[in-house]
């Protein structure tokens, strides 16, 4: 009976108490899903970076964060080979690019307190800097839509190498010289780092403080980003710093240091949660106006009526019909990537000490996984229309570079690089595939296609240039925005362009006349002649740079 009676007692208790039961049911079913599902997205997104995901390989750091909350935080390889110091939390990045909001964000912060005019010349704050006729207002800066050279292809060309200690002074003295510009102020985008090298030095200028100590005081500090700094040089100590490794696609792992002493355009250091409290401000502002952070989202409207794409310091668009805004980063081996959708609450956050895994391409993929977006579909790739000729290859057109070497390495084919060679793999599709790159390459009747993704190059088969038929092109030509005398001469019966810094470097030939300057077997510019002893040499974002016969 009393058993009975408990009995009773236990279902009258159980019948009260079921809508209880269930929800606990309810709730403990729905955490084991979302964590069934955490760990989806985790493994989903482990396999973007399965390049990293090795313990004696440079790798880096990712973080995503969804509806304010950490959906992914992880650390990948090592900061130092030489050494196997492996990438923890607190490791530092050199972000190259990823720099540039941060010094539009210092110049907005002064436009704020009235001290600068966005829509001023440049030369008002600048006058010994700016000696070309048009008027750059500080805006088109920003925007990209200035027309002012790059500073990194007026260096190649003056004879600063990459890897020298460069310096802002060397910045003014390559920017005083310039009295041309690509084009006219407004009228198109075209992305210059020279631009905010120039903001760097307006800051500097109007606050009394250089870009380094005024972010680090009115940006970093307020922001609690407290493992940010913009470097000033290469005797500049940076705790936990990450070294950089290039990768050229066949597991090999080149050491590639920076010297530079340059800000404004790059040279921030940080890591992916101090960027992380730099979206988070974009979105909540603490430090300055709601207007100020539209200011950075707003892209101008061009002479042609078309909208840019680029805001201040951020390129501002939609991704599969997601509005966003991101930049990235290159440097060295260096990798940098912010991604953010404001209305998904999503923000990613990407940096790295190697090249094997295009960062910006990552985020995107992050994006699909964690916003459910369509996969893209396959890439079409054709097979070689033609057989493969060994040579050299050069794009010839003004506005980009590349080179190709193709050898033959036993019974398959290579690219030759300075630090060695590179395997060409037969892919699905029929064309090559670079080392374990995703880049593709085919051989046309006109040369190869380069697919790096993001857009395909064609690149055409050269030979060095004759003397004989080109006789009236040989002697000095100087120009006086490069403050530079180049002597085109020949030696057994080719033609070579000798640069005071670099020596003697070939000329090879389009036709009669437009030929490419392959200087020091990296960079090339493509060299048009014109009647009555003039060239001009343009790159990718350096136009029309003339140098007259002497």
């Amino acid at each position: 009976q009393i058993a009975s009676c408990i009995y009773a007692m236990e279902c009258d208790m159980l019948e009260k108490t079921k809508p209880a039961i269930s929800i606990c049911f309810a709730l403990e079913h729905f955490l084991n899903g979302r964590k069934v599902l955490i760990m989806e997205l985790t493994k989903r997104i482990d396999s973007v970076f399965c390049r990293w995901d090795h313990p004696d390989t440079p790798g880096g750091q990712v973080l995503v964060k969804h509806h304010g909350k950490v959906i992914y935080d992880r650390c990948f390889g090592l900061a130092n080979l030489e050494h196997c110091i492996p990438i923890t939390p607190t490791t530092r990045f050199h972000v190259a690019s990823v720099s540039k909001q941060i010094t539009v964000l210092s110049l907005l912060l002064l436009a704020e307190q009235g001290k600068v005019d966005l829509d001023a010349d440049v030369r008002t704050y600048l006058p010994d800097l700016v000696h070309w006729k048009e008027t750059v207002t500080v805006r088109n800066l920003m925007n990209n839509t200035s027309g002012i050279r790059d500073q990194w292809e007026l260096f190649c060309l003056r004879g600063i190498h990459y890897t020298d200690t460069i310096t802002m002074r060397d910045f003014e003295q390559t920017l005083r010289p310039q009295r041309t510009l690509n084009f006219q102020p407004g009228s198109r985008f075209l992305y210059s780092n020279s631009n905010f090298t120039m903001i760097a030095q307006i800051v500097h200028r109007i606050s009394g403080m250089d870009l380094p100590d005024f972010a680090q005081q009115h940006i970093f500090a307020p922001l609690g980003m407290t493992h940010t700094c913009i470097r000033r040089g290469y005797w500049q100590m940076i705790p936990e710093l990450a070294l950089s490794y290039s990768d050229d696609g066949s597991g090999r792992f080149v050491p590639s240091a920076l010297n530079f002493a340059l800000w404004g355009a790059t040279s921030m250091n940080t890591n992916v949660t101090d960027l992380m409290l730099l979206l988070e401000h974009y979105h909540h502002p603490r430090i300055c106006s709601q207007k100020t952070i539209d200011e950075m989202m707003n892209c101008p409207t061009l002479a042609d009526g078309s909208r840019s794409g680029y805001g201040g310091g951020l390129f501002v668009h939609e991704y599969k019909g997601h509005p966003c805004f991101e930049h990235g980063g290159v440097d060295a081996g260096y990798r940098a990537h912010v991604y953010s959708f404001p209305q998904d609450e999503l923000d990613i956050t990407i940096v790295s000490n190697t090249s094997n895994t295009p960062t910006a391409v990552a985020a995107q993929q992050i994006a699909d996984i964690v916003l459910d977006l369509p996969a893209d579909p396959p890439r079409p790739y054709e097979t070689h229309t033609a057989a493969p000729q060994a040579g050299l290859y050069f794009f010839t057109g003004k506005e980009g570079e590349a080179t190709l070497e193709l050898v033959q390495d036993g019974e398959g084919w290579a690219l030759c690089r300075n630090h060695g060679l590179t395997p060409l793999h037969d892919g699905p599709d029929g064309g090559w595939q670079i080392g374990y790159l995703p880049d593709r390459l085919r051989c046309t009747a006109e040369g190869l296609l380069w697919d790096a993704g993001a857009k395909t190059t064609p690149l055409h088969r050269l030979e060095q240039a004759k003397e004989e038929g080109n006789q009236s092109l040989l002697g000095s030509y100087s120009s006086e925005e490069l403050t530079l005398t180049l002597d085109i001469h020949a030696q057994d019966g080719l033609l070579w362009c000798y640069h005071p810094r670099y020596g003697s470097d070939p000329m090879m030939q389009i036709d009669d006349t437009h030929f490419i300057y392959w200087q020091e077997r990296s960079s090339a510019f493509l060299v048009t002649v014109y009647p009555g002893g003039s060239l001009t040499l343009d790159a990718g974002r350096c136009l029309n740079m003339v140098f007259q016969k002497q």
